[in-house]
């Protein structure tokens, strides 16, 4: 006989990290948002160090000319690019804040079903919504047959219910004819 598998309760809130971590991949996006003004900040600098009027005759002579000048403008145009890309980071925070305001969910994971609370929602899902679970650093992430992901932040799991969590989402995606499930080492 099996044993029954007390429901496993998680309480957590979603945060901007969740979703656009410190990581390599979202400075690439940052940068490639911002690119365009990057390449005309370069070219401006680039140019106006190129078509400068000529150095005076006493830089020919050993003099130090525009060299301060250029350093400073390299400096200028170095500091705007890094200022973008930390103004457009802190932007994509803030309407990520405004738009999804942080509140507590609570997830409740028994044998027989999922249940989601919000203080706007209440909702049952039945095992034999899912069909494929998918685990990664970061998420545990249940995909369902009409392909809407129900992301659980690993954070979020207790240390000592992670075991327990992984072995009952195994146990009824097998059931519920889903796809096998591997299971972490």
């Amino acid at each position: 006989m099996s044993e029954a598998i007390i429901p496993i309760r998680i309480e957590f809130t979603y945060v901007y990290e969740d979703y656009f971590p410190s990581v390599a991949w979202h400075r690439l996006f940052t940068l490639r948002k911002i690119a365009g003004w990057l390449i005309v900040l370069g070219l401006g600098v680039l140019a106006f160090i190129a078509f400068r009027r000529p150095p005076a005759p006493e830089a020919e002579a050993g003099g130090r000319g525009y060299a301060l000048a250029d350093n400073f403008l390299l400096f200028l145009g170095i500091s705007a690019a890094i200022v973008l890309f930390y103004r457009y980071r802190r932007m994509s925070r803030k309407k990520w804040e405004s738009t999804y305001p942080q509140q507590p969910w609570v997830m409740t994971f028994s044998q027989s079903h999922i249940l989601i609370e919000t203080p706007a929602l209440r909702t049952e899902m039945q095992w034999t919504a899912f069909n494929r679970f998918e685990e990664t650093d970061r998420w545990f992430v249940l995909h369902s047959i009409e392909n809407h992901p129900l992301h659980l932040p690993a954070r979020a799991i207790p240390a000592e219910r992670v075991d327990d969590l992984r072995k009952l989402i195994a146990a009824q995606l097998s059931r519920s004819g889903g796809f096998p499930v591997q299971l972490k080492p």
